[in-house]
């Protein structure tokens, strides 16, 4: 089948695993939503050391991350909120790890945010369905969802039919609004209940879709009950604050979420690396701190038409295959402004070959002989190859190293950005610009010498038509 588009949702999943059977039910719950749709998975990973299982298994199109944590209690809100500043998403999506829900009740959900008609909706009506051992087994060996559709009287429903945890979605605004998750619950309890409280004293519009959960069965270790007397006693005195109390109250115990990485920022730099400009929204595909964004531009980019004033990427978009490039190339001019302009920065492959063709020429073999000594194996540098070859050892190098996939011509360059649709194809000097907002911009020169970088590298700015 088709997957769903659902790339202006994250799904943020922490987990600490605690037996094989919670590694099971949660590559069984991704791999439900991945075979229904194209969207967003942030997955954080929380404990005393990473033994890479996890990793290793989860799906290409996860985003994971570890953090070591060696406190035997999960604070699961505190990675909640950790979660959500990853991703850019429209919508958040909070997801326990163990849950399987229709497609269809998750894309009538979503509607809902998109259509305005809800901020917070639940892809279930309250009835959170334990699925038992035996028909979790079943499930697992056959992922066909008619297992648990037709055993559903077999099961128990340990909430009650009005659970409000498990799955929900909020648009990141209205999150971000009312202060993400609170902190102050440490362990498992009544988060998932104080954080509706919450909503509503917010006055959140909060809808229900028709249609039951289903919880794969695990075993509990301390993280699945509460852990201590001072435990429950804090948790339900919280929840029954913010039941009790005015929305006064509230807000003084909660602040807006803040995000000085998006607030009022209309400049996008695609593929920073640890390149991070300042006023610019900084995005990669894997992002190494929390100034940093994901993003995959082999994907639909999960912003509004019409968001940005420019958009900038260097030394990223040979990393992707041609058809993923003219996609990108799409996706970057739906998202910028009428008028707005991207500036690319990347090798080109004429570089390379004025490297064969003219060896002898003062700065190609500058570049040969830096290229070869820093990077090649000894046995090149002992005389045993002229400066052609030297050159022909580079070309590969090049080529094939450092993960590239394709290497343009700048004629080529030229001809896709015309064909993506942009106009008024400008090419400019490493770090010029008539736009002072683009100024200064290149950093590829930090990584290797400046000269080497001026060489190897070709920058173009392109428009987006005014109307």
């Amino acid at each position: 089948m088709n997957r769903i588009n659902l790339m202006d949702v994250d799904f943020i999943i922490p987990v600490r695993i605690d037996s094989v059977v919670r590694i099971e039910n949660l590559l069984s719950s991704i791999d439900y939503l991945l075979t229904h749709f194209h969207t967003n998975i942030f997955v954080i990973e929380a404990t005393h050391f990473n033994n890479h299982i996890l990793e290793k298994s989860l799906p290409n199109e996860v985003v994971y991350f570890f953090i070591e944590d060696l406190d035997p209690i999960f604070h699961r809100t505190k990675y909640l909120n950790i979660l959500s500043r990853k991703g850019i998403g429209k919508y958040i999506a909070i997801w326990d790890a163990d849950i399987i829900i229709n497609y269809r009740q998750i894309v009538e959900s979503v509607t809902a945010l998109r259509e305005e008609t809800a901020d917070v909706s639940f892809p279930y009506d309250g009835h959170f369905y334990d699925t038992t051992e035996i028909i979790r087994s079943i499930y697992l060996e056959t992922s066909d969802y008619s297992v648990l559709n037709d055993n559903i009287n077999k099961m128990l429903l340990p909430y009650g039919t009005d659970m409000g945890g498990g799955a929900v979605f909020i648009a990141r605004n209205k999150f971000n609004m009312s202060g993400g998750e609170d902190e102050s619950f440490y362990g498992w309890g009544p988060e998932d209940w104080n954080r509706i409280e919450k909503w509503k004293k917010y006055g959140y519009n909060i809808t229900k879709i028709k249609g039951p959960l289903f919880h794969l069965s695990h075993p509990r270790d301390i993280n699945g009950k509460l852990n201590s007397e001072w435990q429950t006693r804090h948790a339900y005195n919280t929840l029954t604050h913010t039941q009790f109390g005015s929305i006064e109250e509230i807000k003084k115990r909660v602040r807006p979420v803040v995000s000085k990485r998006t607030q009022d920022r209309t400049k996008l730099h695609i593929g920073c690396g640890g390149c991070l400009l300042p006023s610019w929204i900084n995005t990669d595909i894997k992002p190494n701190s929390d100034e940093v964004l994901y993003l995959d531009i082999t994907k639909p980019f999960p912003f509004v038409d019409n968001s940005f004033e420019f958009v900038f990427a260097e030394h990223v978009c040979e990393h992707i295959s041609f058809d993923a490039f003219l996609s990108s190339l799409h996706e970057i001019i739906r998202v910028l402004k009428p008028g707005g302009i991207f500036r690319l920065a990347m090798p080109t492959l004429d570089f390379l070959l004025a490297l064969y063709e003219n060896p002898t020429e003062t700065q190609n073999s500058k570049y040969i002989n830096w290229s070869t000594e820093t990077f090649s194996s000894k046995i090149t540098t002992e005389n045993h190859f002229d400066l052609q070859d030297l050159a022909v050892i580079t070309f590969n190098n090049f080529i094939y190293n450092w993960g590239h996939k394709f290497i343009y011509s700048i004629k080529m360059i030229e001809n896709t950005l015309t064909l993506a649709g942009f106009m008024n194809i400008e090419r400019c000097a490493v770090g010029v610009s008539n736009h002072i907002e683009l100024n200064n911009l290149e950093q590829h020169g930090t990584q290797i010498p400046s000269w080497a970088n001026e060489i190897e590298t070709v920058v173009f700015e392109a428009k987006k038509c005014d109307y």
